[in-house]
């Protein structure tokens, strides 16, 4: 049995009430906050793990029983019909599972029409996740790691019931205008998604290489600066600067920092002069706003300055400068018009 799965088991067994189903404790464990768990380094694996502060005190091979409704054998049958159906109905799923805990446990057991899974979207906080803390990919323990994909695909299902039948673009869209408290949490998962994909394609040499730029970063560095295909545009110092900036922003979670240098040479490119926003910017920026009926409805500071940025697929490094037009120009001048 994987190292998951007697986790998952221990708490089912232990507290059924509050996790009914493996991915109730799947998203208690990584989406959670304050809830004991952590990352780990285990050394004699070389290998990152999660681990709860209380595990020393735990037996997780000790096979415990789910607590029982009880009910009142002392009525007739009538009476013990009417009054406890539901809880007989509750003790035999709890002896159910607890003669099928290894496979119930497991990613082995799962039925698409009846099932005890989680109905809605687990709601969480950035930074606050085992998937914002996550140590290098290519360390993380394989049967963990293949629990966190799980459940982030699980939970990206639950907030796009479209499937892969819709764009991402367009799945992002739908969800800013009916569920814009679900927008983030579906990127930090759908951003893990990508990276658990490019570790699965990968080969040994490719994983090794990830190892060494993760302990020798300045190396990698370096060669990730030769390997640039737009190194004529930015010398070796800035890049190293903006590399900086990166890894300490939020698109560090969503890009890799490539990608998200050439979107930042891009607009800087063609909207950016002398470090301020040139005049094509703001010919476009104004045709945005015009077009967009934002300002018979939603005129509103954030708002241009999201559709500016989703219009003119602004970097998120320029975004302080359209915030400022925005409250300069935007709700200024063009509301009047």
């Amino acid at each position: 049995m994987d190292i998951v799965t007697l986790v998952v088991r221990h708490s089912i067994l232990n507290f059924f009430s509050i996790f009914p189903s493996r991915l109730h404790v799947l998203g208690h464990i990584f989406l959670t906050n304050g809830n004991g768990y952590d990352w780990v380094y285990d050394k004699d694996a070389d290998l990152f793990t999660i681990k709860h502060f209380d595990d020393a005190n735990c037996d997780f091979s000790t096979k415990n029983s789910i607590e029982r409704a009880k009910i009142d054998k002392s009525c007739d049958i009538k009476g013990l019909m009417e009054s406890s159906t539901g809880d007989q109905f509750n003790n035999h799923i709890a002896q159910f599972i607890e003669d099928n805990i290894d496979v119930y446990a497991s990613k082995a057991f799962y039925t698409k029409g009846l099932n005890l899974n989680p109905k809605k979207p687990h709601q969480f906080s950035r930074d606050c996740n085992l998937y914002c803390k996550l140590p290098p990919i290519d360390m993380i323990h394989p049967d963990w790691l293949d629990a966190m994909h799980e459940l982030a695909e699980f939970e990206m299902s639950l907030r796009n019931p479209h499937g892969g039948s819709v764009s991402k673009s367009r799945v992002l869209d739908i969800m800013t205008r009916d569920h814009r408290d679900w927008v983030d949490g579906y990127k930090i998962l759908l951003r893990f998604c990508e990276k658990y994909k490019d570790h699965q394609n990968s080969d040994l040499a490719r994983s090794h290489e990830q190892m060494m730029n993760s302990i020798f970063p300045e190396n990698s560095l370096e060669q990730r600066y030769a390997d640039f295909e737009q190194k004529q545009e930015i010398t070796f110092d800035e890049f190293k600067s903006l590399n900086e900036y990166f890894v300490n922003s939020d698109d560090f979670t969503y890009f890799t920092y490539t990608n998200w240098l050439s979107a930042m040479l891009r607009t800087r490119q063609q909207y950016i002069t002398d470090g301020q926003l040139n005049s094509q910017f703001r010919e476009d920026a104004e045709y945005v706003l015009c077009n967009s009926g934002l300002l018979n409805r939603y005129n509103n500071y954030s708002t241009m300055s999201y559709q500016i940025k989703r219009g003119l697929e602004i970097s998120s490094y320029f975004m302080p400068l359209v915030d400022q037009y925005v409250a300069d120009v935007g709700t200024h001048g063009l509301i009047g018009l």
